[in-house]
């Protein structure tokens, strides 16, 4: 039921911000700009507003806080953790598109900047996730294994990692 409620939530919270961010957009002019080089149809595009995505973000945003308080009353922030994580992505969006209003042209971020971007976010979840599951490659010999018995016995020490379990897997067959 709670995954009805927030579609709905969002759908019309998006809506109404869309009739009202969309006019703002085009009073302030941040149009999209076209290359002349590209097919002639694709000028149709051209003024079209971009930054849309807030709309997107604004309704998502409210459907969750509305159909997803109990959870949060109750201590589950869940819902909270991964609209962050796409918050990130949304503000990959917007400096792309920002670039673009503001250089007037069509080229914002370039497609390595928007994966360097992209990844390094992927990256900071996942490891936010796993952030004790440390991954080391290498050779099943002597120094090797003492420098994790070492890395080991620190994370034991640390206050922090209380109930953590924490544990090592050599290959023996990793050459």
């Amino acid at each position: 039921m709670y995954i009805i409620l927030a579609g709905v939530i969002s759908l019309i919270v998006t809506l109404i911000a869309g009739k009202l961010l969309i006019p703002a957009l085009v009073k302030l002019k941040a149009g999209q700009s076209i290359k002349e080089i590209g097919p002639t149809w694709h000028m149709n595009k051209q003024g079209t507003p971009t930054m849309g995505g807030l709309m997107f973000i604004i309704g998502i945003g409210v459907a969750i806080l509305a159909a997803g308080w109990p959870e949060m009353l109750e201590g589950r922030f869940t819902h909270l953790y991964v609209y962050a994580f796409a918050l990130v992505f949304g503000v990959i969006g917007y400096i792309d598109d920002y670039q673009k209003v503001k250089h007037h042209q069509n080229t914002g971020l370039t497609a390595p900047q928007k994966f360097i971007l992209q990844l390094a976010a992927a990256v900071a979840k996942v490891n936010n996730r796993y952030r004790y599951r440390l991954t080391l490659t290498g050779r099943n010999d002597r120094s090797t294994r003492e420098l994790i018995a070492h890395l080991l016995r620190a994370a034991h020490r640390d206050k922090e990692n209380r109930g953590v379990s924490v544990y090592a897997d050599l290959d023996p067959y990793y050459s």
